[in-house]
């Protein structure tokens, strides 16, 4: 498991890391509308790893799945 949490981070934070390298490097002016969309899709990719790391442990773990289904019930049982 930890093994897909850490290659999940990587997947999703090195192109965000290498867009901001060039940005650093090279100022925002120069770079063509398609890099600004990259920028776009790699910020989305970004924050789709806090979605990404629970499935990956709920994916992973069975005491993760037990625990995630009985917080679920519980929380259930707390509505009136």
């Amino acid at each position: 498991m930890a093994i897909a949490i850490v290659v999940g981070f990587v997947l999703c934070w090195v192109p965000w890391k290498i867009i901001e390298s060039l940005m650093a490097f090279t100022g925002d002016s120069g770079f063509s509308c398609g890099f600004h969309i990259y920028r776009a899709i790699g910020w989305v990719i970004v924050d789709a790893y806090c979605a990404i790391n629970p499935v990956i442990c709920f994916a992973f773990s069975g005491n993760y799945r037990q625990d995630l289904k009985r917080l679920f019930k519980c929380s259930g049982a707390m509505r009136v």
